[in-house]
């Protein structure tokens, strides 16, 4: 008798179902597309996907900036740092001097180092100025990025003084490096933080941090720095375009 109940009970259930089904045919929708969404979900959707989209298009632009092209020292290129501190000797390898710095020149005189003779820790002394082209340049180690200079005078005293016309003219590249300048395109500031040189003191390139343009420091051209006069004695202005840095190899000091 319970098997009996329950196979009636399950042929009446079957039963409704069919004709459930059948009162249903004329007016169900033949794909998913025929079902409308609840008013505002769509839009909710919409702008969900959007998002996605947007999220996967930014990510090859973020992957481009950090594949930029390194910059690589050609043969004979000099790091203005490195120079700075450097001894100064005789063919002999007799220490005579150090390197206190890098005149840059200006009215179309020559580069040159700057040499200081005698004086402690880096003050006083005597300065003189040694033309790049009295200055041979060799690594002090096949590691650290130092050079020691050499040059066949034996007396310093014979070359020309030194003296300062004027302080933060920009003439030397301490001055330079270091330096906050705006960027003419923008007007937001840059960090000058590297100048690179040929040996025979031609200034080359300007190692820069322009902040949020670049996560890595950048290479750009020398002929992008120009000192402003104004009512002091001068400003370091980068006179570079979107396109200059857009192009510019980074900066990567081993």
């Amino acid at each position: 008798m319970t098997f009996s109940k329950s196979l009636l009970a399950g042929s009446a259930a079957l039963g409704l179902l069919m004709t459930a089904a059948a009162c249903s045919d004329a007016s169900s929708p033949d794909t998913f597309a025929d079902f409308a969404a609840p008013t505002g979900e769509a839009e909710l959707y919409a702008d969900i996907a959007s998002a996605e989209d947007e999220m996967f298009m930014e990510e090859p632009v973020m992957q481009e900036a950090s594949l930029r092209e390194a910059y690589q020292l050609a043969e004979g290129e000099l790091v203005a740092s490195w120079l700075m501190g450097a001894s100064l000797v005789n063919g002999t390898g007799e220490e005579l001097a150090q390197v206190a710095d890098v005149w840059l020149g200006e009215d179309g005189a020559e580069s040159a180092l700057v040499i200081r003779d005698g004086g402690v820790a880096g003050f006083g002394g005597n300065l003189h100025l040694l033309a790049f082209k009295s200055a041979e340049f060799l690594p002090a180690s096949m590691t650290e990025s130092e050079f020691i200079v050499r040059t066949e005078m034996t007396d310093l005293s014979a070359l020309p003084a030194f003296e300062q016309q004027a302080f933060n003219d920009y003439r030397l590249a301490s001055e330079v490096m270091g330096t906050i300048a705006p960027m003419s395109f923008s007007g937001e500031g840059a960090r000058i933080n590297e100048l690179i040189l040929s040996d025979d003191g031609e200034l080359r390139y300007a190692v820069i941090s322009p902040g949020i343009i670049a996560d890595e420091p950048l290479v750009v051209e020398s002929r992008v720095l120009a000192v402003s006069q104004g009512d002091s004695d001068g400003e370091v202005v980068l006179d570079v375009t979107e396109e200059d840095l857009a192009a510019a190899p980074v900066w990567r000091e081993e």
